[in-house]
């Protein structure tokens, strides 16, 4: 959905920071969203020819759901870590991490 609606899966963010006193980072990126609808050159009659493309225009409308509301999705991810110092025997423990994943639109206008 985000792909289609003007962000690609190479962009880098505009803007990340890590929130003070908290294990928390935000990513801030921009981009002009694509409705789906162009409008081309004026033919030789002076008309604007447009076309829409219906499938991009509803991800569009989907995405604007997220105006206002933000959207969040948890989950928890957990990998082994080795605690023990050198020369001490094997010592693995079970390191968990909950990630929390939020998308919210801001609006801004020309």
């Amino acid at each position: 959905m985000l792909c289609m609606s003007g962000f690609d899966r190479d962009d880098e963010w505009e803007y990340r920071a890590m929130e003070p006193s908290r294990c928390c980072i935000s990513s801030i990126a921009l981009v002009l969203l694509k409705t789906g609808i162009v409008h081309h050159a004026p033919g030789p009659n002076g008309e604007r020819p447009v076309t829409i493309d219906y499938n991009q225009m509803a991800t569009a409308q989907k995405l604007l759901l997220f105006w206002r509301k933000p959207a969040r999705k948890c989950w928890w991810d957990g990998m082994e870590v080795d605690i023990s110092q050198f020369g001490e025997p094997s010592q693995i423990i079970k390191l968990c991490a909950r990630r929390v994943w939020t998308l919210e639109l801001s609006l801004v206008g020309a």
